[in-house]
């Protein structure tokens, strides 16, 4: 009686068997195009329409399913699944060139032109390395149409921004900031993505990578007070009043503030306080000494509205 192999399905010949007296050359070659198909073999397909496609298999002779590779082609009208045969291992790749807003995935016949186990969705455009047990159909590896995922090994996105840094999202996917103009550096942000920023202010970076320090003109300061606020960050503060000026820091200047002070007209500068704001000085020495006197302040905390400043220089009571 006439056998099979398991899966390849290729015809048995038993020493003897007077079925292939003088024949055997015959069944020898279609086996030998069997093996062909099977570690060569190149099958393109349509499969235009919504119905499942179920590929022929065959025993003792070549057959759909026997092929290594798998082109399909055509419009797809509805989601198929293109099925291999039952309980037959095989081990092959597939292409999927089809068109259409629909998918197509590879999987077992059930023996009722549905699968009988897991399947594997081949985007279009798209190859996949895949093998059947004749139940389930798995990838053989990563298939690598579609974004590979952070825990995958991948970056989990198809696109970055050009000249963008990349940020790392934990498990999500990989973000790219914005390019960055000349100059621009990384800030980091508390429990955020650090920004492109713009270094301003006394320092300037160009886009070599050169550090220059900038010249900070003075604040004029004509009048006879000045409320000090985080605005006055870097600043050189010259009071230039004949009369005596008051200068209250305010309470809400943030911790990190510092500035310079100079008294350029004849008239005493005090410094002060506001509501909530404590100063503390070299002696409690809180009044310019004379004219031309100079020094500076610095916030040391803030815990809201509570300002802590620290005032130096040609200080009197």
């Amino acid at each position: 009686m006439t056998s099979f192999s398991v899966n390849e399905q290729f015809t048995e010949i038993s020493t003897g068997d007077p079925v292939y007296t003088n024949t055997w050359g015959a069944t020898w070659n279609v086996n030998a195009s069997m093996l062909d198909q099977a570690l060569v073999g190149i099958l393109t397909l349509d499969v235009s329409g919504s119905s499942n496609v179920v590929l022929t298999v065959t025993s003792g002779a070549t057959s759909q399913s026997l092929n290594q590779r798998f082109v399909f082609t055509g419009t797809l009208t509805g989601n198929i699944v293109v099925l291999w045969p039952l309980n037959l291992n095989r081990f092959f790749s597939v292409i999927n060139n089809t068109t259409g807003s629909f998918t197509l995935s590879c999987g077992a016949n059930n023996g009722s032109g549905s699968a009988g186990g897991t399947t594997v969705t081949v985007a279009q455009g798209s190859s996949a390395l895949l093998v059947s047990n004749g139940v389930n159909v798995v990838a053989q590896f990563n298939t690598l149409g579609t974004t590979l995922s952070v825990a995958g090994g991948g970056t989990g996105a198809t696109t970055f921004t050009a000249h963008g840094i990349l940020l790392g999202e934990g498990t999500s996917p990989i973000v790219s900031t914005a390019a960055m103009t000349a100059g621009q550096l990384l800030i980091g942000q508390s429990s955020a993505d650090p920004t492109p920023t713009t270094v301003t202010g006394v320092v300037a970076i160009d886009h070599t990578g050169l550090t220059t320090f900038a010249v900070v003109a003075p604040t004029i300061i004509s009048g006879t007070s000045h409320t000090v606020t985080d605005s006055d960050n870097n600043a050189q503060l010259w009071f230039t009043s004949s009369s005596p000026v008051t200068v209250t820091f305010a309470n809400s200047i943030s911790a990190g503030v510092s500035g310079f002070w100079s008294q350029k007209g004849s008239g005493l500068v005090t410094f002060v306080a506001a509501s909530g704001a404590t100063l503390t000085s070299y002696n409690s020495q809180f009044k310019s000494t004379g004219q031309y006197a100079a020094g500076g302040f610095a916030c040391s905390a803030n815990a809201g509205s509570a300002a802590e400043v620290t005032l130096f220089g040609n200080t009197s009571t």
